[in-house]
Order: C-alpha cells, then structure tokens, then sequence
C-alpha cells in the first residue's frame, strides 16, 4: 500500500512512507496473547533496554513531515531504538 501511494502522489511531489514502529506498550498489544513475552524479549533485547514509546513515534513522524523531502517516498521505516538490529 505504501508503494503505491508513493507511486500516485509523486506528480504531486507529496511523500508516502509508513513507520514500522517496535514493541509499544499500548492497550492494544496487552489484549494480543503472550504480549507480556514480547515486552520482556523487547526489553532484553533493544540495545536502548526500553521499549519504544508514542512519543517516539510521534516525533518521528513530526520530524518526517516537517522536513518537506518529497525524495524520500515508497519506505517503511524502522523505528525501533534499534530492537531488530539482534532480530
């Protein structure tokens, strides 16, 4: 979906990337079975030894949309304080 939103507003100059956030300790993880596992491997295992906030989240995509760069478009980013890096 990304791509192909990259793909319709290029004309247009506009981005389209998504954010592929890591394990965020929100309601909707809790309610996913064995959430407390993912939270504890998450924790263990992201060289930052925290999970990733919203508020990471939301100062990426703050960062993202304010720097106008219609180049950088058809992406999913990472944004997980480095917790796939030992995937």
């Amino acid at each position: 979906a990304t791509r192909q939103l990259a793909v319709e507003f290029a004309p247009y100059k506009i981005a389209a990337n998504s954010i592929q956030a890591g394990v965020t300790d929100t309601e909707a993880l809790r309610k996913i079975p064995g959430s407390e596992n993912m939270i504890k491997n998450a924790e263990t295992g992201n060289p930052n030894s925290r999970l990733t906030l919203p508020e990471d989240v939301a100062k990426a995509v703050c960062n993202i949309g304010l720097s106008n760069d219609h180049w950088m478009t058809g992406n999913t980013i990472r944004l997980d304080g480095g917790e796939d890096i030992f995937g």
